[in-house]
Protein backbone atom coordinates (compact mmCIF):
# COMPACT_ATOMS: atom_id res chain seq x y z
CA UNK A 1 0.00 0.00 0.00
CA UNK A 2 2.59 2.23 0.87
CA UNK A 3 4.67 1.84 -2.53
CA UNK A 4 1.53 2.47 -4.15
CA UNK A 5 0.73 5.45 -2.40
CA UNK A 6 4.19 7.11 -2.98
CA UNK A 7 5.09 5.58 -5.92
CA UNK A 8 1.61 5.63 -8.44
CA UNK A 9 2.49 8.11 -11.42
CA UNK A 10 -0.84 10.54 -11.31
CA UNK A 11 -2.23 9.07 -14.29
CA UNK A 12 -2.29 5.50 -12.89
CA UNK A 13 -2.45 6.36 -9.16
CA UNK A 14 -6.07 5.57 -8.24
CA UNK A 15 -6.15 2.63 -10.04
CA UNK A 16 -2.24 1.72 -8.18
CA UNK A 17 -4.18 2.52 -4.78
CA UNK A 18 -7.65 1.58 -4.43
CA UNK A 19 -7.34 -1.91 -4.50
CA UNK A 20 -5.30 -1.28 -0.91
CA UNK A 21 -7.13 2.33 0.53
CA UNK A 22 -10.46 2.90 0.98
CA UNK A 23 -10.22 6.17 -1.04
CA UNK A 24 -13.50 7.90 -0.38
CA UNK A 25 -12.99 6.60 3.69
CA UNK A 26 -9.55 8.32 3.95
CA UNK A 27 -11.18 11.75 1.88
CA UNK A 28 -13.72 12.03 4.42
CA UNK A 29 -11.49 11.93 7.00
CA UNK A 30 -8.99 15.07 5.65
CA UNK A 31 -12.16 16.96 4.55
CA UNK A 32 -12.81 16.56 8.83
CA UNK A 33 -9.58 17.59 9.68
CA UNK A 34 -9.56 20.78 7.25
CA UNK A 35 -13.11 21.58 8.85
CA UNK A 36 -12.34 21.46 12.08
CA UNK A 37 -8.55 22.94 11.92
CA UNK A 38 -7.19 19.02 13.25
CA UNK A 39 -3.73 19.80 12.32
CA UNK A 40 -2.38 16.92 14.33
CA UNK A 41 -3.62 13.81 12.77
CA UNK A 42 -3.63 12.52 9.20
CA UNK A 43 -2.18 15.21 7.03
CA UNK A 44 -0.95 17.47 9.77
CA UNK A 45 1.96 19.88 10.44
CA UNK A 46 3.59 16.57 11.90
CA UNK A 47 3.02 14.75 8.08
CA UNK A 48 1.28 11.80 9.47
CA UNK A 49 0.20 11.86 13.03
CA UNK A 50 -1.97 9.99 15.40
CA UNK A 51 -3.43 7.79 12.53
CA UNK A 52 -2.87 3.82 12.45
CA UNK A 53 -3.52 1.84 9.56
CA UNK A 54 -5.65 -1.32 10.28
CA UNK A 55 -5.69 -3.99 7.22
CA UNK A 56 -9.62 -5.58 7.24
CA UNK A 57 -10.20 -8.77 5.69
CA UNK A 58 -10.89 -7.40 2.42
CA UNK A 59 -7.26 -6.35 2.38
CA UNK A 60 -7.96 -2.76 2.41
CA UNK A 61 -6.50 -0.48 4.67
CA UNK A 62 -8.47 1.78 6.81
CA UNK A 63 -7.65 4.86 9.46
CA UNK A 64 -7.87 4.08 13.10
CA UNK A 65 -8.06 7.98 14.40
CA UNK A 66 -6.89 9.07 17.99
CA UNK A 67 -5.74 11.87 20.40
CA UNK A 68 -8.41 14.61 18.15
CA UNK A 69 -7.74 17.44 20.55
CA UNK A 70 -5.64 20.08 18.43
CA UNK A 71 -8.83 20.75 16.76
CA UNK A 72 -11.21 24.01 17.31
CA UNK A 73 -8.53 26.27 17.57
CA UNK A 74 -7.34 29.81 16.96
CA UNK A 75 -4.53 28.37 14.69
CA UNK A 76 -7.06 26.47 12.85
CA UNK A 77 -9.53 29.91 11.55
CA UNK A 78 -6.53 31.38 8.98
CA UNK A 79 -5.48 27.85 7.91
CA UNK A 80 -6.33 26.58 4.20
CA UNK A 81 -7.83 23.27 3.91
CA UNK A 82 -5.11 22.19 1.79
CA UNK A 83 -2.67 22.83 4.67
CA UNK A 84 0.15 20.39 4.83
CA UNK A 85 -0.80 18.80 1.50
CA UNK A 86 2.68 18.77 -0.18
CA UNK A 87 3.84 17.05 3.06
CA UNK A 88 1.83 13.90 2.42
CA UNK A 89 2.33 11.14 0.02
CA UNK A 90 -1.40 10.29 0.04
CA UNK A 91 -2.14 14.38 -0.55
CA UNK A 92 0.12 14.92 -3.14
CA UNK A 93 -1.00 11.39 -4.91
CA UNK A 94 -5.04 12.28 -5.12
CA UNK A 95 -4.42 15.84 -5.39
CA UNK A 96 -3.10 14.49 -9.34
CA UNK A 97 -6.43 13.20 -9.91
CA UNK A 98 -8.83 15.78 -11.15
CA UNK A 99 -12.08 13.66 -9.74
CA UNK A 100 -10.47 12.60 -6.10
CA UNK A 101 -9.67 16.70 -5.90
CA UNK A 102 -13.17 17.22 -6.44
CA UNK A 103 -14.58 14.32 -4.07
CA UNK A 104 -12.45 15.85 -1.75
CA UNK A 105 -13.86 19.81 -2.31
CA UNK A 106 -17.18 18.48 -2.59
CA UNK A 107 -16.71 16.63 1.09
CA UNK A 108 -14.95 19.91 2.52
CA UNK A 109 -17.78 21.65 1.31
CA UNK A 110 -20.24 19.25 2.93
CA UNK A 111 -18.45 18.89 6.05
CA UNK A 112 -18.82 23.10 6.64
CA UNK A 113 -22.41 23.04 5.49
CA UNK A 114 -23.73 20.52 7.55
CA UNK A 115 -21.23 19.78 10.68
CA UNK A 116 -18.53 22.82 11.22
CA UNK A 117 -21.11 26.15 10.92
CA UNK A 118 -22.21 27.21 14.19
CA UNK A 119 -25.66 26.86 13.53
CA UNK A 120 -24.08 22.96 14.04
CA UNK A 121 -21.87 23.25 16.87
CA UNK A 122 -22.75 26.32 18.75
CA UNK A 123 -25.92 24.58 19.97
CA UNK A 124 -23.65 21.58 21.48
CA UNK A 125 -21.50 23.54 22.83
CA UNK A 126 -24.37 25.14 24.82
CA UNK A 127 -25.47 21.60 26.06
CA UNK A 128 -22.03 21.00 26.93
CA UNK A 129 -21.12 23.98 28.45
CA UNK A 130 -24.90 23.83 30.75
CA UNK A 131 -23.39 20.40 32.07
CA UNK A 132 -20.24 21.46 33.04
CA UNK A 133 -20.04 25.01 33.95
CA UNK A 134 -21.15 24.96 37.53
CA UNK A 135 -18.43 21.83 37.84
CA UNK A 136 -15.48 24.58 36.12
CA UNK A 137 -16.61 27.55 38.78
CA UNK A 138 -16.37 24.99 41.77
CA UNK A 139 -12.88 23.42 41.14
CA UNK A 140 -10.81 24.66 43.09
CA UNK A 141 -7.62 23.06 41.00
CA UNK A 142 -8.54 24.05 37.29
CA UNK A 143 -5.66 25.53 35.55
CA UNK A 144 -7.58 28.59 33.96
CA UNK A 145 -9.54 31.14 35.42
CA UNK A 146 -13.36 31.40 35.24
CA UNK A 147 -13.16 34.05 32.87
CA UNK A 148 -10.45 31.92 30.67
CA UNK A 149 -12.92 29.31 30.54
CA UNK A 150 -16.19 31.46 29.57
CA UNK A 151 -13.22 32.86 26.59
CA UNK A 152 -12.89 29.37 25.35
CA UNK A 153 -16.68 28.58 26.13
CA UNK A 154 -17.51 31.59 23.62
CA UNK A 155 -15.38 30.99 21.08
CA UNK A 156 -16.32 27.28 20.45
CA UNK A 157 -20.09 28.60 20.09
CA UNK A 158 -17.92 31.39 17.20
CA UNK A 159 -15.43 28.92 16.04
CA UNK A 160 -17.61 27.48 13.04
CA UNK A 161 -19.34 31.04 12.28
CA UNK A 162 -15.37 32.18 11.76
CA UNK A 163 -13.77 29.16 10.06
Amino acid sequence: MIERVNNASADRWEAEVSPHVDIEAWLRVLAHEATTGEYDGFAGEWTINNTYFYRTRDGKFRLTLWDRELCYDETALGRSVFSYFAENAFTRGFWQVPSLRARYLTLVGDAISRFSLGRYLSPRVDTIYAQIRQAAYEDRNKPYSDAEFETGAQFLRDFGFLR
